[in-house]
C-alpha cells in the first residue's frame, strides 16, 4: 500500500492507472463505475489536477489467499475545498489485488468514499 502511495504523490496518473488491471474498476464516491485502466488514469488525471497531494493509506485490515489480497484502509490527501482553503480530506477504502503470475500485486477493484 505504501507502494501506491509514493506513485500517486509522484502526480503522474498514468503510473497509478499501471497499478490496476487491464480490467479493473474503480468506484469512487461520485458513484461512476469507472473501468479499465484508460479510465482510472482519466479519473486520477482529474485528481492529480485538482491539487489532491500527500496521500497516505492506514490499512486497518488485510485478508490474503493464494490469489487475492483485500485490504481496507483509511486514507488521507491534501487539498483546496471549493473554497480554495487548504484542507485535509479522508475517508474509508477498499481494494481487492490479484496476484500476478510474477507474484507481483495489481489492483483488480478499488472503492472509497
Amino acid at each position: 500500500m505504501r507502494h501506491g502511495d509514493a506513485t500517486f504523490n509522484q502526480g503522474d496518473a498514468k503510473t497509478v492507472a499501471s497499478l490496476y488491471i487491464d480490467d479493473a474498476m474503480l468506484l469512487p464516491p461520485t458513484h461512476d463505475v469507472i473501468e479499465g485502466t484508460a479510465g482510472i488514469e482519466q479519473f486520477f488525471t482529474g485528481v492529480i489536477g485538482s491539487g489532491a497531494t500527500d496521500h497516505t493509506l492506514q490499512p486497518i485490515r488485510i485478508v490474503e489467499d493464494d490469489d487475492t489480497v483485500v485490504a481496507a484502509a483509511r486514507w488521507t490527501a491534501k487539498g483546496k475545498d471549493q473554497d480554495g482553503v487548504a484542507t485535509t480530506f479522508q475517508g474509508m477504502a477498499t481494494h481487492v489485488f490479484e496476484k500476478q503470475d510474477d507474484g507481483s500485486l495489481k489492483l483488480g477493484l478499488h472503492t472509497f468514499n
